[in-house]
Parts: structure tokens; C-alpha cells; sequence
């Protein structure tokens, strides 16, 4: 994932209907995938790392955040 500042993380977030967290360890969103909060998408960013991590279901490949927090993205 590239890199992604807190508010278009929690734009984002807000976007796909999850919810955001912010932290000394960094921030993060979770989503159900399907338009609510969860734990199936998942994006953390760390303070001052070049990249952020996405973990996903379906063995799918995501470009972007708001891929990431959505089922609805196909390849």
C-alpha cells in the first residue's frame, strides 16, 4: 500500500464504513469488506515508514485503500 496520511486514511475509512484508529503505534481502519466496521480489510499505517500494510480476504491483490477496505474490487 502506498503511503497514506492519517485523514485520507480515515476519509477512506469513513468512505467504506469502517472505523479508524489512531494511535502512538501508528493508525489503521477496519472494515467487514461489505460497507461496515470489522475485521476482514484491515490498512495500518506507521508513523514515518515509507508504506502502509493492508491485510485482505480472497487472496486479492489491492492497489489502493479504498480497494483494500472493499469486497467489491476485482482483478
Amino acid at each position: 500500500m502506498p503511503k497514506t496520511s492519517p485523514d485520507a486514511l480515515k476519509s477512506a475509512c469513513d468512505t467504506a464504513g469502517g472505523k479508524f484508529s489512531q494511535g502512538s503505534m501508528g493508525y489503521g481502519c477496519g472494515t467487514d469488506c461489505k460497507g461496515g466496521p470489522g475485521t476482514d480489510c484491515i490498512v495500518h499505517c506507521f508513523p514515518g515508514k515509507k508504506k502502509c500494510t493492508a491485510q485482505v480476504i480472497g487472496g486479492r491483490r489491492p492497489h489502493s485503500v479504498a480497494q483494500a477496505l472493499t469486497k467489491s474490487y476485482k482483478r
